[in-house]
């Protein structure tokens, strides 16, 4: 937690873009789900 602190204050001190992933379960990529709005 401390390091990814520390390295999001340098980004912003720098100017540097924060990306961020989350890995979730999201929608599913078929046509089934295309089809119910998923």
């Amino acid at each position: 937690y401390r390091k990814a602190l520390r390295m999001m204050y340098y980004a912003d001190h720098h100017g540097f873009p924060i990306i961020t992933f989350i890995d979730t379960p999201g929608a599913f990529a078929d046509l089934k789900s295309e089809e119910i709005g998923q």
